[in-house]
């Protein structure tokens, strides 16, 4: 029996990038002020896709127990970042909207909440089966 999987790689790596868009999101926002600076973007679902054949974990063993469990093939439901419009300049030329930046911020915290909270789970069960149900 596997402790740590697939699909806790899959955890660990959507940290990952979840981490490195959440750099890329305070640097703009960082530069907000920053005259003629263009803001970074990133493709979320790219990323982790190149994230995973890096760690060589394209493939997610699951088994459908009941008839109404949905299909065998995994699917990976990420946030589709738009290419950010090179047509909105503020006076000082800056690309960045900071609006638009911040809403990606609180989405990305809730996303690698969600992701983190799920890994600490099943670590949290690990513990216990390590311990062998005492606590």
């Amino acid at each position: 029996m596997r402790i740590y999987g697939a699909k806790e790689q899959l955890l660990e790596s959507a940290l990952d990038v979840s981490s490195t868009q959440f750099k890329q999101l305070a640097n703009n926002i960082t530069n907000v002020n920053t005259p003629g600076y263009i803001p970074e973007d990133m493709d979320f679902q790219a990323e982790l896709q190149k994230n995973l054949l890096n760690s060589k974990t394209n493939q997610i063993d699951m088994t459908a127990t009941h008839p109404l469990h949905l299909p065998k093939k995994p699917t990976v439901v990420m946030r589709n970042i738009a290419t950010k419009s090179k047509s909105m300049m503020r006076t000082d030329f800056s690309g960045v909207d900071i609006e638009r930046e911040v809403a990606s911020l609180i989405e990305n915290n809730l996303y690698y909440s969600g992701v983190a909270q799920s890994l600490s789970s099943k670590m949290k069960l690990i513990q216990s089966v390590v311990q062998g149900g005492r606590q």
